[in-house]
């Protein structure tokens, strides 16, 4: 029943590695829409005094390559009189503050949000950015002629200075900045006249960005809330590539000489083998990423499904020996076979679903943890029931073998019920980081306990 379980779970995860292959995202794309106003990308940036510019000097591009850099480059009908619009959020603010220092989180609602009451209007959208930029008269703005239309190209740079690590959000607008606003809204145009002729119209345009921060050559095109993971990936490839030797080479060979090669061991090695073939996905992408600023994203979301494999193999292992197999008793009952079967099913589905989900469905306008979404609540709630029923298995054995292995089974106790307790909690301390350090230190924290386990 076990091996019909894993079996199960091999073909979600193929499932889900076919999917992988399917998209990654890049900052660069086309926009085609009847909206007047829609949001493209976000970057976090490092914080910089901009100690060795003259005061009001204004950077070269070489210059500014030192700083924050934002390098754009726009394509679009020559037709439409585009902007483009920066905003930025305060970690901590409330919808009021947020409002009046014109924030993003005052202007990016969920339309679809039944809960919303103010959908501004893209006018309004337009008066709350912290800078904004008309693409027709840019320094580098030129028109070319492609299939008997006039279409314009505009290209150029803007750098960030800011005293702590901000996300910076950039949107496009097609509106005209004098139609009529909310009268409440101090920051709008009073011009309310009837001649305007235009208000709104579609977004269509390429367009091709890059972000980097000035640090590092090898760290330039991370955001904030991401430098550092490569080198976390190097350090934890390393660690796993000594465990799969150790492992293969030596445990594997000592075990088979005296016929102890049990499955319980053969899913530990299985997990280590996957978890080191998902850090060197991991490596492989940041290294390009580092490189181009684009990385692999199919090949890292097939490093996260790995890694949820790695991580339900060794959850199996934990609670067969928990059962007793192979340490106490030659066989489980067929009520707990079944047991087994539907909880690695059901926690691998969970597992996978969480990482899809965090990868296809989160707006990148919301800074959302993975563990926040509906399929992380739940995925979290399944660790729990994982580490209860740990300890209730643990229980169960002691109680019906007393006169064996109870000094293992209380160490086991200790050690395992705390690392359960670990990846169930995890969570909760992630939330407490600030939101441009979450990432980072999940990613380095998760793999920790992995690791350890």
């Amino acid at each position: 029943m076990v091996s019909r379980a894993l079996y199960s779970t091999a073909q979600l995860l193929l499932l889900a590695l076919l999917l992988a292959t399917s998209s990654a995202y890049v900052s660069k794309g086309t926009l085609d829409s009847l909206d007047s106003w829609a949001f493209i990308d976000r970057f976090c940036f490092v914080p910089h005094e901009f100690n060795n510019l003259a005061t009001g000097e204004a950077p070269t591009l070489a210059n500014a390559k030192k700083y924050g850099l934002f390098q754009y480059s726009f394509k679009f009908p020559s037709s439409l009189d585009l902007y483009m619009l920066v905003y930025y959020d305060k970690e901590g603010m409330s919808a009021e503050e947020a409002w009046d220092s014109k924030g993003w989180g005052s202007v990016y609602v969920d339309e679809d949000d039944e809960e919303a009451d103010d959908i501004l209007s893209c006018s309004e959208r337009y008066y709350h950015a912290a800078a904004k930029f008309r693409l027709k008269i840019q320094q580098n703005t030129h028109i070319i002629n492609t299939n008997s239309q006039k279409d314009m190209v505009a290209s150029g740079f803007a750098y960030f200075k800011s005293a702590s690590p901000k996300y910076f959000f950039v949107a496009m607008s097609n509106c005209n900045p004098s139609c009529s606003c909310d009268p409440a809204a101090s920051a709008c145009s009073t011009n309310h006249s009837n001649t305007v002729n235009f208000c709104d119209g579609p977004l269509v345009l390429d367009y091709d960005f890059s972000f980097t921060n000035g640090v590092g050559a090898s760290d330039k095109h991370f955001g904030y809330d991401e430098i550092g993971c490569l080198a976390i990936s190097w350090v934890f490839f390393t660690f796993y590539v000594f465990l799969v030797f150790l492992a293969s080479l030596s445990v594997k060979g000592s075990l088979k000489r005296v016929d102890k090669y049990h499955v319980t061991v053969k899913l530990v090695v299985w997990s280590i083998w996957l978890m080191m073939a998902a850090m060197l996905f991991r490596l492989y992408h940041y290294v390009v990423y580092s490189g181009d600023g684009i990385g692999n994203k199919a090949l890292f979301l097939t490093a996260s499904i790995l890694a949820s494999a790695s991580e339900i193999l060794l959850v199996v292992h934990f609670i067969l020996i928990a059962k007793g197999w192979t340490i106490v008793r030659r066989k489980i009952s067929a009520s707990g076979r079944v047991k087994i079967a539907a909880f690695t099913t059901v926690y691998a589905f969970l597992h996978i679903s969480t990482t899809l989900f965090s990868e296809y469905f989160i707006d990148r306008g919301n800074i959302v943890y993975m563990y926040e979404t509906p399929p992380g609540i739940i995925l979290q709630s399944t660790r729990a029931f994982a580490a209860i029923w740990f300890l209730r298995c643990i229980n169960t054995t002691m109680s019906q073998f007393p006169n064996q292995k109870r000094g293992f089974y209380k160490k086991y106790t200790i050690v395992f019920g705390l690392w359960f307790l670990w990846m169930v909690v995890n969570t909760w301390i992630s939330m407490g980081v600030p939101q441009y350090m979450r990432f980072k230190f999940s990613y380095a924290f998760e793999l920790s306990i992995i690791f350890s386990g």
